[in-house]
């Protein structure tokens, strides 16, 4: 089959087709949605009128439950098509001619040819050998009576894409017969199969196929080719139990739809990646050290009803690690599996990573790619993270005005899960980062290395050893909020906090210069004349009893 070369349209093979618009089975349905007051079909004679007639595409997702073999379309209206609509699908539709012109279908050659084109091969080209498709066409004089060589392409019409509602419409057509193409995705970024191009005759014969209008004639035909859908959602797994206690280790979630598949498609790649950003600097590192309450690197396959379907590492996936990526692909067994037990269901990767630095603005992004049947989605998952600093001080100088420094003082920190700044067993976790959950000030009164990769929330500082010499004000706990980025001093204290010290309380001592020695002699000398006037006492009554 040739495009009309005066119409400059070079050779074009015709891409496979599950379904024709003559009798379409499989993933194509053929039906309409609800518009005002469509034209019912018409039966008798075909209309003179043949100038007026149109084809509408509606694109919808192929589910489990449409557009099955079972279910062949009729080019009829019917409001029950299910699967969700999709936007921005590119569809294009080029008459088919004979001896250079429109099929004659107001005579009964023009449809004996139009059926012998749809009789060669079911109509169905293989897109993997289009030459040969388009010669057993052009070249089967025993089924195609009279073709030679004069099967041909038009100009194809503006191509049309699909809107919110999923529709592309083609109006004002001629009679004839009419090649529909999906000639690209658009803007439609999730589509894993193209559906298959496929002949539509206007007018549309309803032969027996419709039950409510047997042999009548469709002048408005309505088509519902079905796409195989996937989507990718990329998460850090907030639901960790050690979100907040690891501190600086992280997990995130790689979901993936596994499409419905058109009846005889098969998937031939599945592929998840997860891509760490080097750009301006690595912040993660893959990590699959075992961290109590962080979700280690794994892969859970989830069929349509949400149960999880056993997927056995290397002999149904493998995951490779080649910084700055980490990715899994289903082997063939493993496709199969996913074919017969997941459709309609997804595929999980959760990947374990640890902060090495924090950004300027604390926002840590990580990257994410899913490749099904060639289709390539890119994700990209953000978490913000801050870092804590404090000062440790005493007042001192005149009035209380000069802040000096302590060193020696030890903290810990807790997730304040309420706020309410005590801590609260067992919702109150203390934070680690990496094997470290407690921090002393150096000289400086700070933290050698401010605490790093602290997920925004409400905090606890707990002073657990104050400075020596020095005591813990009241119970040692201060709050504090931590928020994206690092700390900062000015002009706003940000993810930085203050505490002060008492001294330990100073011993009684006698003032410099004054009467202490004095006081001493006197309280001393007092005891004595005491002492004497006790023995007199005790020497008069014994003479009395001597006497």
């Amino acid at each position: 089959m040739t495009r009309n070369q005066s119409h400059g349209g070079a050779r074009k093979f015709i891409a496979a087709a599950t379904a024709l618009a003559l009798g379409a089975l499989g993933s194509f349905t053929m039906a309409t949605v609800a518009q005002a007051d469509p034209p019912s079909p018409e039966v008798g004679n075909i209309r003179a009128d043949n100038h007026h007639n149109s084809i509408t595409v509606h694109k919808h997702e192929k589910t489990s439950d449409n557009g099955l073999p079972s279910d062949p379309g009729n080019g009829e209206l019917d409001n029950t098509v299910t699967g969700d609509p999709i936007q921005g699908v590119r569809f294009q539709v080029t008459p088919v001619l004979y001896n250079g012109s429109a099929f004659a279908l107001t005579t009964n050659v023009g449809w004996t040819i139009a059926a012998h084109v749809a009789d060669i091969g079911g109509g169905i080209f293989d897109p993997s050998n289009n030459t040969n498709a388009e010669n057993s066409i052009n070249n089967n004089s025993d089924n195609y009576p009279n073709a030679g060589d004069n099967i041909q392409l038009g100009l194809p019409l503006p191509y049309v894409d699909t809107d919110a509602s999923g529709n592309a419409v083609f109006s004002n057509l001629d009679y004839g017969l009419y090649l529909v193409e999906e000639i690209s995705g658009g803007s439609a970024t999730n589509i894993t199969d193209p559906s298959k191009p496929f002949l539509v005759t206007l007018p549309f014969p309803t032969q027996t196929t419709s039950t409510a209008n047997p042999n009548a004639w469709i002048y408005d035909v309505h088509v519902y080719p079905k796409n195989s859908v996937t989507d990718t959602v990329k998460v850090p797994k907030t639901s960790d139990t050690g979100f907040y206690s690891a501190g600086d280790s992280i997990s995130w979630t790689i979901t993936v739809d596994i499409p419905v598949l058109a009846s005889g498609d098969h998937f031939n790649t599945f592929t998840v990646t997860d891509t760490l950003p080097t750009a301006p600097a690595q912040y993660l590192a893959f990590d699959d050290t075992a961290i109590a309450g962080i979700s280690p690197t794994s892969v859970v396959v989830l069929d349509s009803g949400n149960n999880p379907v056993s997927f056995t590492d290397v002999t149904d996936y493998n995951i490779v690690t080649s910084n700055p990526t980490k990715t899994v692909t289903f082997t063939g067994p493993g496709r199969t599996k996913l074919e017969t037990s997941a459709q309609g269901g997804k595929v999980v990767f959760t990947v374990q990573t640890k902060v090495t630095t924090l950004p300027g603005d604390g926002n840590l992004v990580n990257d994410a790619t899913s490749v099904v049947n060639g289709n390539t989605k890119n994700v990209t998952a953000h978490h913000d993270f801050g870092n804590l600093q404090i000062l440790k001080y005493v007042l001192t100088g005149t009035g209380l005005s000069t802040k000096t420094a302590l060193a020696g003082a030890t903290f810990e920190l807790y997730y304040d899960a309420n706020n309410d700044g005590d801590i609260d067993v067992p919702a109150d976790v203390q934070v680690s980062v990496g094997a470290t959950n407690s921090w002393t000030t150096n000289s400086t009164g700070a933290f050698p290395v401010p605490i790093g990769a602290i997920k925004p929330g409400h905090y606890l500082l707990k002073e657990t050893v104050p400075p020596v010499g020095y005591q813990i004000v009241g119970t040692g706990l201060t709050q504090i909020e931590v928020v994206a980025g690092p700390f900062a001093t000015t002009p706003t204290p940000i993810n930085y906090k203050e505490i002060a010290n008492d001294q330990v309380p100073p011993w009684l001592l006698p003032f410099t210069g004054g009467n202490g020695v004095l006081i001493f002699t006197l309280v001393g000398g007092g005891m004595m004349a005491l002492a004497i006037g006790f023995a007199f006492v005790a020497f008069k009554r014994r003479k009395r009893v001597e006497a």
